[in-house]
């Protein structure tokens, strides 16, 4: 049978996977099982905060934000909204 689920999403799940991208398996019901407390949450907080540290390394390949700065930075985030989306997404 053919529809959105076979046709993208299954697809792009496997390219995203081939790219090392982690597919975590959700069910609509249920939001602990994708980390979030609510659907309403998009960030995946604990994910996107391990890998802000993971991504901005020094040049000793040692983690250089603190807390602080990470926090700030997930806040930017979160505090985008749907009007500026896609203005946030050009620049």
């Amino acid at each position: 049978m053919l529809n959105e689920y076979t046709q993208v999403e299954l697809p792009l799940i496997n390219q995203l996977q081939l790219m090392s991208w982690q597919h975590i398996e959700g069910d609509v019901d249920v939001p602990y099982l994708t980390e979030r407390q609510n659907f309403r949450e998009v960030l995946l907080m604990e994910r996107l905060h391990n890998a802000i540290r993971r991504i901005n390394l020094d040049e000793n390949t040692q983690p250089w934000l603190d807390d602080g700065r990470i926090n700030s930075a997930i806040g930017v985030l979160e505090r985008l909204g749907t009007a500026k989306l896609i203005e946030a997404n050009q620049i």
